[in-house]
């Protein structure tokens, strides 16, 4: 982030508000590393996002709902890191409503920050951020900003609206927030990842993987089911916002590093503290990790498995035979020990992490006085 305007880092990953769907989001002010005016997001594309939002947790319970749907053998491979090993315990969802929110707003978070990102002149956006936005993922966000779903009546989308009160999970409130309850999926095999001899992973070169089929629509072009009248325009922008999150998730590494990706680059943003002059100590930041793989893991199983089909998308619901084959085809390309994606260097960097938050200094520190 060096040479980066961390102010506009952190303003494109910020939730939208009341204030700022009527007076615009304001990203960064005028000054020696901006442009010659402030750079605000228009309040018309906040109140888009806000809506956005909403029809991310639509997408978020369908995926919650294949997860439920899905035998516990199936659910052991999900949670494993090792190429030819399931792990003894199933992936869960997690228990608590507050940690179901909390996850899904590090995930909105990351869809507000390419959103936004998009947003920008592209040459602004090179100069304040670094930030590359790949042709796949350009096109995808374009047909979700451009959908005919926006040419509703505001009325009919008012039940979408997100709410407000995500504001409680501010950046300054998570930066003390501990890992409690074991509802960040402090998964056993995570901590010892750097012990395991995997097998060769598979990757293919031939540039096809998690997203094949999973393509942008050219303008104009209906999907073969959906001139079956089978997906309504709210719909149809979920699985766009589908394929995007896939987007995010498979996106491939330049050169083998992982911050080439928007996803990896986002990670980092979320670890900055309340000034964004310093980073996050070890045992806050493995919190956002977590999240990130907890609904990382949950989309890479609604790609293998889905319950429902996604006909926009040309994604067809599971089939009942040979289900653990679809799944190890995304998990040896994506989810395991030295695959080369995101998913695979947040599960790294939490191990990491974990262990220097044993050599933290304490969140309190407690002290005797001299008379007892």
């Amino acid at each position: 982030y060096k040479h980066r305007s961390r102010e506009v880092l952190v303003a494109l990953a910020r939730m939208p508000d009341y204030r700022s769907r009527i007076q615009g989001h304001l990203l960064g002010r005028r000054g020696r590393d901006n442009p010659e005016e402030d750079l605000v997001s228009p309040p018309e594309d906040e109140q888009k996002l806000t809506t956005m939002l909403g029809l991310v947790d639509k997408l978020l319970d369908r995926c919650e709902e294949t997860t439920r749907k899905t035998s516990r053998n199936i659910l052991c491979w999900l949670r494993s890191t090792r190429s030819g090993a399931s792990y003894p315990k199933p992936f869960t969802l997690v228990r608590h409503p507050a940690s179901t929110k909390k996850y899904r707003w590090f995930w909105k978070r990351a869809l507000l920050f390419v959103f936004r990102a998009h947003r920008l002149d592209s040459a602004v956006r090179e100069k304040m951020t670094g930030i590359r936005l790949k042709r796949k993922l350009t096109a995808l966000l374009e047909e979700a900003w451009d959908h005919p779903f926006w040419m509703t009546d505001e009325e009919e989308n008012d039940d979408i609206e997100e709410e407000d009160d995500d504001s409680e999970y501010d950046d300054e409130d998570c930066e003390g927030e501990n890992e409690g309850e074991g509802e960040d999926e402090g998964e056993d095999e995570d901590e010892n990842i750097h012990n395991y001899k995997p097998e060769d992973s598979g990757e293919r070169e031939d540039g096809r993987g998690l997203c094949d089929g999973v393509q942008p629509k050219e303008k104009g072009e209906k999907h073969e089911d959906d001139k079956q009248a089978g997906t309504d325009s709210t719909e149809e922008l979920v699985e766009i916002l589908f394929g995007l999150s896939l987007a995010l998730c498979t996106e491939h590494l330049i050169d083998g590093q992982p911050n080439s990706t928007v996803l990896v680059y986002f990670s980092g943003v979320l670890g900055f503290s309340k000034t964004s002059n310093r980073f996050l100590p070890a045992r806050s930041y493995t919190t956002f990790l977590s999240g990130l793989i907890y609904i990382q893991r949950l989309l890479f199983l609604e790609r293998a498995l889905p319950f429902r089909s996604y006909p926009t998308l040309g994604i067809d619901h599971r089939p009942r035979t040979k289900q653990l084959d679809r799944l190890k085809k995304i998990r040896e390309r994506y989810m395991v020990v030295g695959s080369q994606s995101a998913f695979e260097e947040f599960i790294s960097l939490r191990s990491y992490g974990r262990v220097m938050a044993r050599s933290d200094t304490p969140p309190i520190l407690l002290r005797w006085s001299e008379d007892g």
